[in-house]
């Protein structure tokens, strides 16, 4: 258990119980009230799952909501006269929309809409001045509420998020806050504030309140086998290295390159696999696939990954340098293979995020997932086809492309990867 200091940061590899930590420790409360935050509506079901499937039900002490949840209903509408000068203007979140860029800040329009709905990016900051407009009535009102405040996936937290994170710090509030700076691939916002400390430099922001925060790392996975690891390490050669932990072998394990012509051959030697594209315009060999937004939160046993242009660029320069084995022979053999009048990719993802997909609490077949299913949309977002939030890129040959689409005819570099490991429920 880590309930040991007032506020405690876990930065944790994927696969290393993070979340089931929160869940574990959540329950342990027996004096209080606890309210557990993340920013994705299919964490918070995953979270309500592990609860109920330990205990029943939802405990009554215990809360589970989303981010923008708790910021708007729990800190900006009780006390939002002090900004608006009226009772009852907020109305909700303005998730797509964008404020008229000349909008002082002085201006409510700043941070509402014509229907009174906060825009996305000005929600934690309207938080911030709402709080200094009350003297810390905000602050004060959650500590009267709850007596613990546990974050999971704090990584996707950015901007005025983090100036949010230092109110809750200096709170009477125990907090815990549990992440992994290599899966920042949802962000809360788009806004300019805390850029530095976006996606791995969220550590050393948790480092500078080293003083304040128990900060504990976690590089170990009970999800992933030790060449999965590996391979999701290289892309972030400065971060301590994962070992893997009790993960059984089955013969097959570990990452593979699978030839664009034997896709089919390999999926019927080694299936079923979960295939993950980046959008509905990938080439995926006629395989249903899941887009590798949805996929976020959810682990699958085998998946058969079709890459994007950057993760192909990576892995050829990975070969070149000679940091990934180019033997195919090898556990860890990645080659690239051609195909015609393939489609580009418009954005590179992390290859450390796609790798780490590879079991859950249940093997969710693709048809499930595939159409955008509103239980599994990132809460906000139209439709899974349209993944605004992947825009976070490693430092390593994981640029954003130009978005240019080939003229029919060209040709361009395929490579699958397949990832093979044994499910593990309570990882992560």
């Amino acid at each position: 258990m880590f309930l040991k200091a007032d506020n405690t940061v876990i930065l944790a590899a994927a696969g290393s119980r993070k979340t089931e930590s929160i869940v574990e420790a959540a329950l342990a409360v027996t004096s209080g009230r606890v309210l557990i935050t993340t920013f994705t509506s299919e964490n918070q079901r995953q979270i309500v799952n592990r609860i109920e499937q330990k205990v029943g039900a939802l405990p009554p002490h215990i809360s589970v909501c989303g981010w923008f949840s708790l910021l708007i209903q729990q800190c900006s509408k009780p006390y939002q006269r002090a900004l608006t000068t009226e009772p009852l203007v907020i109305s909700g979140l303005n998730f797509k929309g964008k404020r008229n860029r000349h909008t002082p800040k002085s201006s409510i329009h700043y941070f509402l809409d014509a229907n009174g709905a906060m825009y996305r990016d000005g929600v934690s900051d309207f938080v911030v001045q709402l709080n200094k407009a009350t003297r810390g009535a905000v602050v004060r009102r959650l500590e009267r509420v709850y007596t613990h405040i546990f974050i999971d996936e704090v990584q996707d937290l950015v901007g005025y998020d983090l100036d949010v994170l230092d109110l809750l710090i200096s709170s009477s509030i125990r907090l815990v806050m549990v992440g992994d700076p290599r899966q920042h691939t949802f962000s809360t916002n788009i806004g300019p504030r805390n850029k530095k400390y976006q996606g791995i430099g969220l550590a050393d922001w948790f480092q500078n309140r080293s003083a304040i925060c128990t900060i504990e790392q976690r590089n170990y996975s009970y999800r992933s086998n030790q060449a999965i690891c590996d391979f999701a390490d290289a892309i972030y050669p400065d971060f301590q290295r994962t070992a893997s932990i009790d993960v059984p072998l089955t013969g097959h394990d570990g990452v593979f390159q699978v030839e664009a012509g034997s896709v089919s051959a390999y999926v019927a030697k080694h299936g079923p696999v979960t295939a993950l594209r980046y959008d509905k315009d990938a080439w995926t060999a006629d395989l249903r696939a899941m887009n590798i937004g949805v996929a976020k939160g959810s682990t699958f046993d085998r998946v058969l990954i079709f890459p994007t242009v950057p993760m192909l660029k990576y892995i050829e320069d990975e070969l070149r340098a000679g940091d990934v084995a180019s033997n195919p022979d090898r556990e860890l053999g990645l080659l690239a293979s051609q195909r015609k009048n393939a489609q580009s990719a418009h954005l590179g993802v992390e290859l450390a995020e796609l790798v780490e997909k590879a079991t859950t609490e249940r093997h969710r077949c693709p048809e499930e997932v595939a159409d955008g299913s509103d239980r599994f949309r990132q809460a906000g977002v139209a439709a899974t086809n349209h993944p605004i939030e992947l825009s976070r890129h490693p430092s390593r040959a994981l640029a954003r492309p130009d978005g240019h689409r080939p003229a029919s005819g060209t040709h361009h570099r395929r490579l699958v990867v397949s990832c093979e490991q044994l499910l593990d429920p309570a990882a992560d």
